[in-house]
């Protein structure tokens, strides 16, 4: 005994085996033995004894004040009730004769209800009735209080996130902090139809009133929250991780100093989760790509790069192509028609131009397939059951060996037709768009206008910055090299800090970027960067303001329309926070809208559906030699269909998957249209040019439109240029 406190000490713990030994050997003495008695036998002569089991239980309970006062309580109800029966209980014919009785009388006393059904006759026991009843009072109120309290206390440590979780199962845990967290998981919701927000449990060390307001939003209203560093296990067991259908780690952006950085908890994030549950689909989001090694060995099924992903959109976009536009397709908000769709068994082990040939009669356009999908842990423990059963060892140790460095989720896009299908693949398809436009006359002018690309030695403005502004230069120019453009010079008009400045000046490589300080909303400091001369204008969201969205979606259309003042016939893409504020920059003429923080959502949304999506998406964008790439349109004969097309871009090793209508500058095309109006001999006709300009989105994407679709005259052939897997696959 530790002097009623400690309790025995138990023989499973290094102090209680030292207590055990010491016992054992006075046993031995005081038998008369030479040797030390069996452990086991040592364990049973040591066991507690009854009486040391209530005093131990009795310990426990004078440690504990709640027990504490209920046992007083349920004394004081015992003894008022014997007072009562030796006050009134001799009286013949009393009710307080009756044990049961007396205790009735105290009970509905002591609570203050008095039925009235039985009452003390002499002044002793009307006394102590009144003592009863004062007691009560107290007693009852302190009861009160005290379940109240604990009813508070329950729900501050629930809004504080100190409650465990007790009865989830196969819900989703989402562990960090995002500056649009809400948005996060309201597209998660809508991703995953089946769930609701009581599904979902946040892990955060955030503050506590932040994550409050999340559930002002009636959809976010079930939501549960765990405060603490979801690099703990302690933590990660609170949000029951065990029985998580996934778990999707953020690159934290809480900002609380001394949590080290990003990525680094990450990593240690992933590997507590691995620890804990190694059958939970588990999905990161890595902001540096040589962190990616580090996550393998935690059995991470789905690694999104979200900042690189946005890179390497906004590089895209600053070619002027409009292939940003093609990147909304992929986007829930407007329709995604990228799919993973399940293969079914009879395609499994044949080739992938069957599969092609049947997928391609029900309208669907493969691009695709992704290798090893689903759990990590699953497939792993299906390769060591083959290896097993392997005769030759050479061959079962090989075996063992691709199951350690086996990757899931692999994208092998457009592979060629002999590929077999492997067993745990699905199919990448582009669904047909709900409506195809036909622009058999723009076609019919292929030869009459020339397509409105830019002249060589082209000036690129960028307006604003972005953290890692030289690794952004750098993609740029390499983005221009791979679709062969020749830039002249690239200009960054922005106030940036001085590191950043420092290495977008003087990074390797980059002797043809200039910075200009100053605020690109000033058309003066616009003027002073030779916006005049730029042929692209490339719009940026500040980080500084991009806390604020609506102040930052309001600098990206000031800025737009300063640029459209200064230069119309400059190609404008633009930055943009909300979708819904499009409309003002069609008024400025902006031919690209970029939605970076939306595209960084799609993929994070897409990994916790568990298909591999945003794996597949991402190797589209991947730099520095990006899948997904724009085309010329080889000139045929006018009228030529999009079928046609295909077969042609088929024989340089490309997949054709759309194209992208009216492409090239807004200003432009306006002026090539009216001039056609001018032309006109008829009236008639020259007015159904300008009602078709009125009609005309610039740079539409138009993906999978099918095989009798007749591009346009300013068409732009959007082609996957890679055969090859990017991965590993087992």
């Amino acid at each position: 005994m530790g002097g009623g406190k400690g309790g025995l000490n138990k023989p499973d713990t290094p102090r209680g085996q030292a207590v055990v030994m010491r016992q054992a050997k006075w046993l031995a003495i005081h038998d008369g033995r030479e040797a030390i008695p069996d452990p086991q036998e040592l364990v049973a002569l040591t066991r507690p004894s009854l009486w040391h089991r209530l005093r131990i239980l009795a310990g426990a309970l004078h440690a504990s004040g709640k027990v504490r006062f209920i046992l007083v309580f349920l004394l004081f109800i015992a003894v008022a009730a014997l007072l009562m029966m030796a006050l009134e209980g001799r009286t013949e014919g009393s009710p307080f004769a009756d044990l049961f009785k007396a205790l009735w009388f105290t009970v509905v006393t002591i609570t203050t209800v008095g039925y009235g059904d039985i009452s003390p006759s002499s002044v002793p026991a009307q006394v102590l009735s009144m003592v009863i009843m004062l007691v009560g009072i107290g007693l009852v109120g302190i009861i009160t209080g005290s379940v109240a309290s604990g009813l508070v206390e329950s729900n501050r440590k629930r809004a504080l996130g100190l409650v465990p979780l007790k009865h989830h199962h196969n819900h989703i845990v989402v562990c960090g902090w995002k500056q649009d967290i809400r948005n996060i998981l309201l597209d998660l919701l809508n991703a995953n139809r089946w769930l609701t927000a009581y599904d979902l449990v946040l892990v955060t060390s955030h503050q506590p009133n932040e994550v409050g307001e999340l559930k002002r939003d009636r959809r976010l209203q079930g939501l549960h929250f765990v405060f603490g560093n979801h690099t703990e296990h302690s933590v990660l067991e609170m949000a029951r991780v065990d029985q998580a259908e996934r778990v999707i780690i953020l690159a934290d952006e809480s900002g609380r100093s001394g949590q080290g950085d990003p990525d680094s908890r990450t990593v240690l994030a992933a590997t507590a989760v691995e620890a804990i549950s190694q059958v939970v689909y588990t999905c990161t989001e890595i902001i540096r790509p040589h962190f990616v090694p580090y996550l393998r060995p935690a059995g991470v099924e789905e690694v999104v790069l979200g900042e690189q992903n946005a890179r390497a959109l906004i590089s895209a976009a600053s070619l002027g192509d409009g292939i940003s536009n093609v990147a909304d397709k992929f986007l829930p908000m407007f329709g995604s028609q990228i799919q993973v769709l399940n293969i079914p068994a009879r395609y499994m082990g044949g080739s992938y131009e069957i599969l092609d040939r049947d997928c391609r009669t029900r309208g669907y356009l493969p691009i695709g397939l992704l290798e090893n999908t689903g759990r990590l842990h699953d497939r792993k423990k299906e390769l060591v059951r083959e290896a097993m059963k392997r005769p030759d060892y050479r061959q079962a140790v090989n075996a063992l060996h691709a199951s350690a460095h086996l990757t899931s989720n692999v994208p092998r896009l457009h592979p060629a037709a002999d590929t077999p299908v492997a067993h745990h693949a699905k199919l990448l398809v582009l669904l047909p768009p709900a409506t195809t436009q036909r622009p058999e006359e723009a076609a019919q002018r292929r030869e009459e206008q020339p397509h409105g690309r830019f002249e060589p030695d082209e000036h690129l403005v960028i307006c604003g910055w972005k953290p890692g502004m030289a690794t952004l230069a750098s993609g740029i120019l390499q983005a221009h090299r791979t679709a062969g453009k020749k830039l002249k010079n690239i200009t960054v008009v922005a106030r940036m800090p001085e590191e950043e400045a420092a290495g977008l000046t003087g990074g390797k490589g980059l002797s043809r970027v200039k910075l200009v300080e100053g605020d690109p909303t000033d058309p003066r400091v616009l003027e002073g960067a030779a916006i005049g001369s730029a042929s692209r204008a490339l719009v940026l969201i500040d980080p500084v303001v991009e806390r604020n969205p609506q102040e930052a979606d309001a600098r990206s259309v000031m800025i737009s329309f300063a640029i459209n003042e200064l230069n119309p016939s400059a190609y404008k893409s633009v930055e943009l926070l909300n979708p819904g504020l499009s409309d003002h920059l069609r008024t400025a003429s902006v031919e690209e809208t970029i939605y970076t923080r939306a595209y960084q959502r799609m993929m994070l949304v897409q990994a916790t559906l568990g298909t591999g999506l945003s794996s597949a998406v991402g190797a589209l964008f991947a730099q520095p030699d990006p899948v997904l790439q724009v085309r010329a349109f080889p000139r045929i004969a006018p009228g030529t269909e999009f079928g046609e097309y295909a077969g042609h871009f088929a024989a340089e090793g490309l997949l054709l998957i759309g194209s992208i209508e009216h492409s090239g500058n807004d200003y432009t095309r306006r002026n090539d249209y009216l001039r056609m109006a001018q032309s006109q001999p008829r009236i008639a006709t020259a007015i159904e040019h300008l009602l078709e300009l009125k009609t005309i989105i610039g740079n539409e994407a138009l993906l999978n439109p099918g095989d009798s679709f007749v591009p346009g005259a300013e068409s732009l052939a959007v082609v996957i240029a890679s055969p090859h897997p990017v991965g590993q696959s087992a």
